[in-house]
């Protein structure tokens, strides 16, 4: 997580405890929460209840009041003891009315707030304004939770069924537009974890195009863009086995980002889950195998290293990797080209000696 999200979000939790330990103020719809069936009307006494919270989540002043504002629209919602009918209409009514407040969300505590009630309702009302929320450029948290709440996959299903006008290509391109401009590591991985989600072919071929991209942007010297690299690693592996289309045609598109990621991972210490994650998912979907795996565990054992050849090693059959998907005896899956490698050299890897990053 970057130090700038850590911080707000650790703020937020000593605040939302102080919250939530505060007496509720939303209006009594205890009469409302046993019905099975709501009209108009009830919907309208949802939205007069919830209206003074509502209002302190998108223009509150004080910390306090916006954050236990936040809980009580949340748990309304969420509420056990309440119908189904009667949470589904309460979700309804508290997205639409945020949406109606998004411009008036100026301050950050308001947005993030605004954020995060709607990306918890996983409701298909909630996708638009989702899709809204990723383009706010001023605020990263709430990029961050904006990405979150359309990997739920709740969401995600409503929207591939099409429902609320809704489609699977527009979330997509507004997906592929966020990874293109984000350079917060963190949030380039809440989005990636997006596209699984859909499990589209769309979305696999989309998740496989921009892993590789951002594999050549992100500095994977550091902790949280390896991070970020691993979730769509992981949504790779899992787009890789639903695909049912010839292999040539989508499976290779996802082996050949695995390879670009691949080879823009330094072999540090801090790199070998990443690197193991890797090197076990190109060995399941090829067949092939190569060294990485043994000279991971050499590293691995060294830790920290005390050799800077084991890291050497380690690189080497990183690169090893792409020679044998070049020439694999699955032809469908092999490399069309060779990815761009990071630059690395014996003296990078002695230069590794005691470091654990």
């Amino acid at each position: 997580m970057t130090g700038r999200i850590m911080v707000i979000m650790a703020g937020l939790a000593v605040v939302l405890a102080a919250a939530s330990a505060a007496p509720g103020q939303t209006a009594d719809l205890s009469a409302l929460e046993t019905q099975t069936s709501l009209s108009p009307g009830d919907e309208g006494r949802i939205r007069e209840a919830l209206k003074k919270d509502l209002d302190l989540v998108a223009t509150g002043r004080e910390n306090d009041e916006v954050s236990g504002a936040r809980s009580r629209l949340l748990d309304v919602a969420a509420k056990a003891e309440a119908t189904l009918e009667f949470r589904t209409a309460a979700a309804k009514v508290v997205v639409e009315e945020l949406n109606n407040r998004l411009p008036v969300a100026l301050a950050l505590k308001n947005r993030m707030a605004l954020a995060i009630v709607v990306a918890k309702m996983h409701n298909i009302q909630s996708g638009p304004v989702l899709v809204k929320l990723l383009g706010d450029e001023q605020n990263p948290p709430v990029r961050y939770w904006a990405a979150k709440g359309l990997a739920n996959e709740q969401l995600a299903k409503e929207i591939v069924q099409g429902r609320g006008g809704m489609n699977v290509r527009d979330v997509l391109g507004s997906l592929r537009a966020a990874l293109e401009k984000e350079q917060d590591p963190q949030i380039a991985g809440a989005l990636f974890s997006a596209a699984p989600a859909l499990g589209t072919e769309e979305a696999s071929d989309m998740l496989a195009e921009m892993a590789g991209k951002e594999a050549v942007t992100l500095d994977l010297s550091k902790r949280e863009g390896r991070e970020a690299l691993k979730v769509a690693v992981e949504g790779l592996g899992a787009a890789f086995d639903r695909d049912i289309r010839p292999p040539a045609v989508g499976r290779q598109k996802i082996v050949a980002s695995l390879a670009q990621i691949l080879v823009r991972v330094p072999p540090c210490s801090g790199s070998l889950d990443l690197l193991t994650v890797i090197n076990e998912q190109l060995t399941r979907m090829t067949g092939e195998k190569t060294g990485l795996g043994e000279a991971l565990k050499e590293e691995q054992a060294q830790w920290p290293l005390r050799d800077g050849k084991v890291a050497d090693a380690v690189w080497l059959e990183e690169m090893n990797w792409v020679e044998v998907l070049l020439k694999s005896g699955n032809k469908d899956l092999r490399l069309k080209g060779r990815p761009a490698s990071l630059e690395w050299t014996p003296g990078q890897s002695a230069g590794l000696t005691g470091k654990t990053e």
